[in-house]
């Protein structure tokens, strides 16, 4: 017993919905038919036409069904063509996008075997290359041209008697239309679907009579193949008579529902259903003699099983609450508790099924938003923290003193033109590093800023060195953090190129990578760094934001190491770890800093 259980908590929810949806049905449609038949017996004629009069209306909705998912894709296809005829464009393009379409809705519905686009021009298209050589057939067939007469837009419906329009020749229904343009209600062209036959005539096949069904010129379109389906002699015959005896077929078609019709295999009752807006018949006959059952035996039988559907039922029930809906319940409680913020709601799963992978998925899920969120908070902490930072670093004191004693001393010498063009440049680096709330700008201005951050250094320091800024103009709507260059330049002249002999020179260029990112690179001539040195800047550059408070002080403010950290993982929060920068030194020749970014990064607000 207690196997038992164990296999029922740990089996797959959707096995127990089949199993008790398979063992409901099975119960319900035995005792479905054995009251119908009871009923039979009892009044055999009555509820014979009640139940050719269900069927037919049940094969007439199939096959109705099947006709209208045809003029669906007549729908589709016209809607779609609007489209692709006002996309501008080249032909070939245009063509590709009608070829497209075509195979797309000839896959898309079931039954459609092709389909056919012929523009206002007599431009051909086909869903299946195999048509093309009827391309003549087509635009001269009766339908087309028919088709091109009229003005209206509604489908039309013909039986292919001829298989124009047919991969295997054979006889088909096709449905066409006159495509117009929605916009100004041009002629567009024509749409052509080809439905398979075979596909409707299964739609109506039955095993409780014989259905037939004729378009509005009554014509016949089922077949039936007695060596393929096993049909029996009675319904070979049957189908025969209908499509060989003319007098048989416009006797039973001359008559009205509910009328009866001798055979030599029994009575059979007839009944005749029009649908699809008139244009076509179904003709039903069913043997009335099948439905005699005696009454004695079915009401032992009906009072049997209706005593084991109600157990049954009662015990698939409690089984169903115990172990699908109560689990289930659970989980809705939990989720709207988490819904509502509550991320400390845990499941304990029970078995090994759906439910129970629910329950941990939820878990898993309630874990990883509370992880998310103490991220999200801490990297908005460090992210501010090292704007702060970078701000700090911006307004340079020394740098600031050191350029306004270099306009004093030319106002002291009486060059005054000299002294203001130094002021001015240095308003407009102080105008473009902090004017604006922007915290990721282009690439344009940050290019600016430090121009006028090397201006200003050239007028300090011209004789020890000089740059060139070459990053291409495609470049310049690419988003960058503000001021990130400006800490790369100046390590560079104060750690790099002071300390060389001779001139220096620094170069800031971009290209973009094969899988379209973009890559600046700061290069420059300076004194550079030897393999140990490079090691200590790396590491620095490298640490962990989560640890940014444990760092000594110290090392904070080495200059060196607190720019290129900064920048670092500015970069890395704004774009995530597959961006930033790398260094490249080589002691006694120069450094070369790259710049990874994005190309169509986007802020978020």
């Amino acid at each position: 017993m207690k196997i038992k259980k164990k296999r029922v908590k740990q089996s797959s929810i959707i096995y127990k919905i089949s199993a008790i949806s398979f063992i409901v049905s099975i119960i319900s449609v035995s005792l479905a038919l054995i009251i119908l038949m009871a009923l039979y017996n009892r009044e055999i004629m009555k509820r014979s036409r009640l139940q050719i009069n269900e069927s037919i209306n049940v094969m007439s909705d199939r096959a109705d069904s099947v006709l209208n998912e045809a003029l669906v894709c007549v729908n589709n296809l016209t809607i779609e063509m609007n489209t692709v005829e006002r996309n501008k464009g080249l032909q070939s393009r245009k063509a590709q996008d009608i070829r497209n379409t075509l195979v797309k809705n000839s896959q898309l519905f079931k039954g459609i075997n092709t389909t056919v686009y012929i523009t206002k021009n007599e431009m051909v298209y086909f869903s299946n290359d195999k048509l093309r050589v009827r391309r003549d057939s087509i635009l001269n067939s009766v339908p087309y041209k028919e088709l091109k007469k009229t003005k209206s837009v509604k489908e039309v419906m013909y039986i292919d008697d001829e298989g124009i329009m047919s991969l295997d020749e054979d006889k088909n229904i096709v449905f066409g239309r006159r495509v117009n343009s929605i916009v100004n209600g041009e002629t567009l062209g024509y749409i052509f679907v080809n439905m398979d036959r075979d596909y409707l005539i299964r739609a109506y096949d039955s095993e409780i009579g014989e259905y037939f069904l004729f378009d509005k010129e009554y014509n016949y379109l089922t077949t039936r193949d007695a060596a393929k389906d096993n049909s029996k002699e009675e319904e070979v015959i049957i189908e025969n008579l209908m499509m060989e005896d003319d007098a048989f077929r416009e006797k039973i078609l001359s008559m009205k529902s509910g009328e009866t019709i001798d055979t030599e295999f029994g009575t059979y009752l007839v009944e005749i259903k029009t649908f699809a807006s008139g244009d076509w018949t179904m003709v039903g006959l069913t043997n009335v003699d099948r439905f005699n059952v005696t009454k004695g035996q079915l009401l032992l039988v009906l009072i049997v099983v209706a005593i084991v559907v109600f157990g049954l039922t009662g015990m698939m029930q409690l089984i169903t609450k115990k172990y699908v809906t109560d689990p289930i319940a659970k989980l809705r409680d939990g989720a709207l508790k988490i819904a509502e913020g509550d991320l400390s709601v845990r499941f304990s799963p029970k078995g090994n099924n759906e439910i129970s992978d629910f329950s941990n998925t939820f878990n898993y899920m309630t874990e990883q938003n509370q992880l998310l969120v103490k991220r999200i908070n801490e990297e908005s902490k460090k992210k501010r923290e090292y704007e702060l930072a970078l701000i700090q670093e911006q307004v340079k004191p020394h740098f600031l003193y050191n350029t306004l004693d270099i306009i004093i001393m030319l106002i002291e010498m009486k060059r005054a033109r000299e002294a203001e063009r130094v002021t001015r440049k240095l308003a407009e680096y102080y105008k473009n590093s902090l004017s604006g709330a922007e915290e990721i700008v282009s690439i344009a201005r940050e290019k600016q800023i430090i121009i006028d951050y090397l201006d200003l250094q050239l007028m300090r320091y011209g004789e020890k060195f000089k740059y060139e800024v070459d990053i291409p103009e495609e470049f310049d709507n690419v988003r960058i953090p503000k001021m990130t260059l400006q800490p790369l330049v100046e390590n560079a002249i104060y750690h790099g190129i002071k300390l060389r002999e001779g001139w220096g020179s620094i170069r800031i260029s971009g290209y973009t990578l094969d899988d379209g990112s973009v890559m600046i690179v700061l290069s420059d001539n300076g004194i550079g760094m030897n393999e140990e040195q490079l090691a200590k800047l790396k590491n620095q550059m490298t640490r962990n934001p989560e640890e940014i408070d444990s760092i000594e002080m110290s090392e904070l403010n080495d200059k060196k190491h607190f720019g290129v950290y900064s920048v670092y993982n500015r970069l890395r929060l704004y774009y995530g770890e597959n961006y930033g920068l790398d260094i490249e030194s080589s002691y006694g020749v120069g450094t070369r800093v790259l710049i990874h970014l994005p190309y169509d990064y986007k802020p978020e607000e």
